[in-house]
């Protein structure tokens, strides 16, 4: 049984050159973390490969583009977000869906020191490695929206740049002139990352009108590893465990599974940086409301 560690990192390693803990690789414009407040343009659209010109995909007009593996069988048309550089930006939602592709994406972010293996999601090496050779590819970077209420989009892109691969994590609305990279995941996280009342707000209040990713459960554990909230809600266990089995975890398995995960999510206590520093007069943490990234993005 190989453990997923040795079947990730072999992928990273060879689109990557490596993976450094938090050493973030050169930058292009658009990858800098901008925060709440720095500019990346903030309008993601669909773009049809065989068409230029901007406007709403159909599944019926949707172009595949090849890739040499067996998982490859899915309808990829191109993404722009605009500010956002230097690279080959696809639609990846219908990933979500294919095997292999949690045991990769919650891998590195959530259990990667947890002795993880494939069956723990409902995987087989096979499928891990052909899903990752998809998911980090740098001819293609999959994108995946998760459509919020009121407009906004949380965005995670899957930067497959030789030498500088990642996962960032943005945030948009029509209303922005911009859009918000709030986090890059280079080996470790870096940037801001939500609160569990935070993350349910986002899995909770799915827009029906904009593309992307509906799901309950692929909506909560897409986003997970932005989770480094040490305090558990009472129904954290169980949410991450019903999510886990929808997407294919088995069901004897999945409360150990969701546990490892809620471990991680505790390992690291939550820090809002909007707290001042004992050091410079700050007088420590506000009362949850009105606190985190959510409310300094306007999202309520």
């Amino acid at each position: 049984m190989t453990l997923l560690s040795e079947r990730v990192v072999q992928h990273r390693d060879v689109i990557g050159g490596g993976v450094g803990s938090g050493v973030a690789g050169p930058q292009l414009p658009g990858h800098a973390l901008a925060g709440v407040g720095q500019e990346t343009h903030q309008r993601v659209e669909a773009e049809m490969v065989a068409n230029p010109r901007s406007r709403p995909a159909s599944s019926a007009s949707r172009l595949p583009l090849p890739c040499p593996n067996r998982w490859s069988k899915w309808q990829a048309y191109r993404v722009l977000i605009e500010g956002y550089n230097g690279g080959p930006l696809v639609a990846g939602e219908p990933l979500a869906a294919r095997p292999g592709f949690w045991s990769h994406h919650l891998w590195g972010p959530c259990c990667r020191d947890a002795g993880a293996v494939p069956e723990w999601f409902g995987d087989d090496g096979a499928d891990v490695d052909a899903m990752s050779e998809v998911l980090m590819d740098p001819e293609r970077w999959p994108v995946f929206r998760v459509p919020v209420e009121g407009g906004y989009e949380a965005v995670v892109v899957y930067r497959n740049l030789v030498g500088d691969c990642g996962v960032d994590y943005l945030f948009t609305h029509p209303s922005w002139s911009t859009a918000r990279q709030i986090a890059s995941w280079e080996g470790d996280l870096v940037g801001d990352s939500l609160r569990w009342h935070e993350l349910f707000r986002i899995v909770d209040s799915p827009s029906s009108i904009a593309e992307g990713i509906e799901d309950p459960a692929a909506r909560l554990l897409l986003l997970l590893p932005l989770l480094t909230e040490h305090a558990l809600p009472d129904e954290a266990t169980a949410r991450l465990t019903a999510a886990l089995i929808a997407v294919g975890a088995p069901q004897d398995t999945a409360p150990i599974t969701a546990q490892h995960l809620l471990e991680h999510s505790a390992g690291s206590p939550w820090h809002d940086p909007t707290w001042g520093s004992p050091l410079s007069g700050g007088s420590g943490p506000p009362s949850p409301a009105g606190s985190g990234v959510l409310a300094r993005l306007g999202i309520t």
